[in-house]
C-alpha cells in the first residue's frame, strides 16, 4: 500500500486550495478557500520630525543624550541614512529631543551576503555611492577595515555601483 499525496496551493486570492490524498483506492479531498493577503501598515507614532521621508517602515524616539551618531547605531542604521531619512542636516542641530525619527526607510534593505554576523553599524549603499573609497570617506572608516567586515566585497571594489540597496558592514 503506497500513499501518495498532492497539494495544490491557491495561489490567487479567493481560490481553492486543495489537498488530495490516495491510499490505495480511498480518495480523500480536503478544501479551503484562500484569503487575500493583506498588507501591514505602519503605525506613525506622534510627534515626528518634519521632512521625514514617504514611506518610512520604521520608528525611533530621540532621548535625552542622543545624537545623530548614537540613534543610528542604536537602530543598526548609518548617520547618513539617519540624517537622509528625516531631512537631519550635517551638524545634526535640527535632532528634535522627544520627537519620533524614521530609522526604517521605505522598501526592504538586504544585507550584503557575506557581512561579519558581529556587525552593529550598517549602511545602505545608494546611487551616489560609486567606490569603496567614498563610502569610507563617509562614514569614516578604512578600505581595509571595510573589506574585513564585508570579505565578500574585492579589495577595489569594482562592483559597487551593482550593490546599490544593499546594507554593508560598517562597524563591530
Amino acid at each position: 500500500m503506497q500513499l501518495t499525496q498532492l497539494a495544490i496551493a491557491g495561489l490567487i486570492p479567493g481560490m481553492v486550495s486543495a489537498l488530495v490524498c490516495c491510499d490505495g483506492d480511498d480518495l480523500s479531498i480536503v478544501a479551503t478557500t484562500t484569503e487575500a493577503p493583506t498588507k501591514a501598515t505602519v503605525t506613525i507614532p506622534t510627534p515626528t520630525m518634519s521632512g521625514i521621508i514617504d514611506g518610512c517602515e520604521g520608528y525611533d524616539k530621540v532621548v535625552e543624550g542622543d545624537i545623530c551618531d548614537t540613534v543610528a547605531k542604536r537602530n543598526g542604521i548609518s548617520t547618513s541614512q539617519l540624517r537622509t531619512w528625516n531631512s537631519i542636516d550635517s551638524l545634526c542641530s535640527n535632532l528634535w529631543l522627544d520627537y519620533y525619527v524614521c530609522v526604517d526607510g521605505p522598501g526592504p534593505v538586504p544585507i550584503y551576503p557575506g557581512t561579519v554576523a558581529n556587525c552593529e553599524v550598517y549602511y545602505r549603499i545608494y546611487d551616489r555611492d560609486t567606490t569603496c573609497a567614498a563610502v569610507c570617506a563617509l562614514v569614516g572608516i578604512t578600505l581595509e577595515e571595510l573589506v574585513a567586515m564585508n570579505p565578500n566585497l574585492e579589495y577595489h571594489c569594482p562592483n559597487l555601483t551593482r550593490l546599490v540597496g544593499n546594507r554593508i558592514c560598517v562597524g563591530v
